[in-house]
């Protein structure tokens, strides 16, 4: 019982995380043409990423209070639940992962080293790493 208490409680705070990281959710270029310079924008796997996201999140939320509420603990509700918790952590840690694994290909095509770029994007990956490892301790 207390997994799926944590659970919904730490789902929402993701849900919060994600909103305040939504300026990954903006339109901007992801890269420019070669022949004219336009920009291409982004296509539309981006967004119904981010909506399958929040809906597995919303559903494994849903899973995790009625656990609470009838005091039951089921496996299926374990795996939507911890699916839930994964899918959140994932949406909060990615973007800057993916953002700072950018940067180091940027800087090592510019002539410079790897060794910084590197270390931040693996710092980032053990801060993504840590709370996937607690959240399998608590699951039952």
């Amino acid at each position: 019982m207390d997994f799926y208490g944590l659970a919904a409680q730490v789902i929402p705070v993701l849900y919060l995380a994600m909103l305040f990281e939504s300026r990954h959710l903006t339109r901007k270029p992801d890269s420019y043409f070669e022949r004219d310079g336009e920009p291409r924008f982004w296509n539309a796997s981006q967004p119904v990423g981010w909506i399958a996201l929040v809906i597995l999140m919303g559903v494994g939320e849903v899973t995790a209070l009625l656990c609470v509420w009838q005091r039951v603990t089921l496996p299926i509700a374990d795996a939507v639940v911890v699916l839930a918790l994964l899918s959140g952590v994932l949406g909060v840690g990615g973007p800057p992962i993916a953002q700072e694994v950018r940067y180091l290909r940027q800087h090592r095509a510019a002539g410079g080293g790897w060794q910084m770029p590197a270390f931040i994007a693996a710092a980032l990956l053990a801060l993504l790493i840590g709370p996937l490892s607690w959240l399998a301790a608590l699951a039952p």
